[in-house]
């Protein structure tokens, strides 16, 4: 029993010795294999970091944009002689960081919408021109930056056409109806000198202002091209409902 022991022992230490010996041959390579992996996780590490100080300055370069709001004022009505004055006029408001060497174009669409039966309503957009005829840019690169003005007779036109529409679609067994939609073209520089171009929404309806994404920028374009490609703008003044009833057919 003594010497079995003795044996198992002596292949312990045996083995031990034999582990050292191997150890210290391949010290070298542990070595390398040590600052490799060192070296690895350094480059972890910095790659961690970058990426932090990546996105805190995402985070700062955003809170130093712009923050841009739309209103609208429409001609005031006079309950005592029940006429309407004034302009459509679109303010442009920025509540954020300043802004350098920017630049704003109005864009409006007509969007006719039609329903056959009081459901499902659909609806087609068309660009026009000469809604809006004026433009005063304050020396402001926050607060009240812009102010667009319709002429005029712009408002009163666009309801009597709307009304001749309504009044169309009635008679037929439907219901259709005018709404103006606003855009407007956004170039500016910002404090870090970097070059924007954003297009806005207003929602009249909903008394909010929208910041389009790419893909909702590239279908308003294209509604453009398209307009000039083939039928060319519509100029507002020169709108009539027959005009539109032509467009709204195609709806049906």
């Amino acid at each position: 029993m003594y010497k079995k022991r003795m044996k198992f022992w002596l292949k312990i230490v045996n083995a031990l010795k034999c582990t050292r010996k191997w150890l210290e041959e391949n010290k070298v390579f542990f070595t390398t294999i040590a600052a490799i992996l060192l070296s690895v996780m350094a480059i972890i590490v910095s790659w961690q970091t970058n990426l932090i100080t990546q996105e805190q300055t995402k985070v700062i370069q955003r809170e130093q944009l712009p923050s841009i709001r739309m209103e609208v004022s429409l001609p005031a009505y006079d309950v005592e002689t029940g006429e309407t004055s004034g302009r459509d006029i679109l303010y442009i408001y920025n509540n954020g960081a300043p802004i350098y060497e920017f630049n704003i174009e109005n864009m409006v669409f007509i969007e006719i919408c039609y329903t056959e039966n009081h459901e499902n309503m659909r609806s087609v957009l068309y660009p026009i021109l000469g809604y809006y005829n004026s433009t005063t840019i304050p020396a402001r690169s926050t607060g009240a930056i812009a102010y667009i003005f319709s002429n005029e007779e712009s408002w009163y036109k666009f309801d009597e056409v709307d009304q001749a529409f309504r009044k169309f679609a009635e008679n037929n067994n439907g219901f259709g109806c005018l709404l103006l939609q606003r855009y407007i073209i956004f170039e500016y520089t910002d404090v870090f000198n970097e070059y924007h171009s954003e297009i806005y929404h207003y929602d009249r309806y909903h008394y909010s202002t929208k910041l389009l994404n790419s893909e909702e920028e590239k279908q308003l374009l294209e509604l453009v091209d398209n307009a000039y490609a083939n039928e060319g703008l519509w100029v507002f003044g020169q709108i009539t409902p027959e005009i539109l009833l032509e467009k709204w057919k195609q709806l049906k």
